[in-house]
């Protein structure tokens, strides 16, 4: 299944072909591309970081990895040199003190600047019962074991404000 979605990740923004088409008279028609118009909102310098971005790593940019192990040697680390992820989640399996975690996050911010990439988020899931990265941070609870959508949202209110 998510290597569908990310099949039809790719197919929806590669349009089939890498190279740009040629510019009409519409857009001027003087040979130079124009630049993708500005959402409202957006920053001119993310607006055209996006722009000059390649498809793969746009596509890079949608998706979060998980480390398979605990120290900086961890494999996926190394992919943040060619791979440019939005985001690394860090589980409970990663790791044993709250150094190593440290050491984890600040690893994955080198490698991505000295690629000359974004730096990925940093995660960790927390999403109750044995769900939980970190103990003792709410939810305590798994969301199949809260019993009322008022217990929900106060737990809910609790985790935002740990």
């Amino acid at each position: 299944m998510a290597a569908l979605s990310v099949l039809l990740i790719v197919l929806a923004l590669s349009g089939g072909d890498d190279d740009p088409p040629a510019p009409t008279a519409a857009e001027g028609g003087n040979g130079e591309p124009r630049a993708a118009a500005r959402e409202p909102g957006v920053p001119r310098a993310i607006s055209e970081l996006v722009d000059e971005m390649p498809t793969d790593r746009k596509v890079a940019q949608l998706m979060l990895v998980g480390l398979e192990g605990t120290d900086t040697g961890d494999p996926v680390l190394a992919t943040l040199e060619e791979t440019d992820y939005a985001g690394i989640v860090i589980g409970a399996r990663n790791f044993l003190s709250e150094d190593q975690v440290t050491a984890l996050a600040d690893e994955a911010a080198s490698v991505a600047r000295e690629a000359d990439h974004t730096e990925p988020w940093i995660m960790a899931p927390q999403e109750g019962g044995e769900f939980n990265a970190f103990e003792g941070v709410p939810p305590e609870d798994a969301p199949a074991q809260v019993g009322s959508p008022r217990e929900a949202a106060q737990l809910a209110e609790e985790a935002g404000e740990a």
